[in-house]
């Protein structure tokens, strides 16, 4: 979840009915979250936006979602050092999300479309993997 503060909000509030602007977000758990490129239609004319989505079940939300005016255009991983390996948050464009049993639990593998590979758990890095899923890919 993204953390926001009254502090932060944008003088001149909302710039559509129901809507807030803010400077600055707080994202404090170390996990990874999407930074979503999409095209959205409106008055026969598509809008390039971003949305911010802390969550895998958000993401495959909007994937699953059969609105005609959305398109998701590009799916970046924001991922902490621990995950990524680098020690560092980094972004990398998200290919898809494969869900594996390893001989220890559940857990999910996050491939880049540069063919990285970011594994939630190292056990499944490490040893045979039954039940191999993708749970989300790049729309076409």
């Amino acid at each position: 979840m993204f953390l926001t503060f009254e502090h932060a909000e944008a003088p001149g509030g909302a710039l559509m009915r129901g809507g807030h602007v803010w400077r600055y977000v707080e994202y404090r758990p170390a996990r990874p979250w999407f930074y979503v490129s999409i095209l959205e239609l409106s008055d026969d004319e598509w809008t390039p936006t971003t949305l911010l989505i802390s969550t895998l079940e958000d993401l495959q939300e909007l994937h699953r979602s059969d609105s005609h005016n959305l398109r998701i255009t590009q799916v970046i991983l924001v991922s902490p050092g621990e995950l990524n390996g680098t020690g560092c948050w980094r972004m990398d464009e998200l290919s898809e999300i494969a869900q594996v049993r390893s001989s220890e639990r559940l857990s999910l593998i996050y491939k880049m479309t540069n063919e990285d590979k970011y594994y939630e758990d190292e056990g499944a890095r490490n040893t045979f993997c039954r039940d191999h899923q993708v749970i989300w890919f790049t729309p076409p």
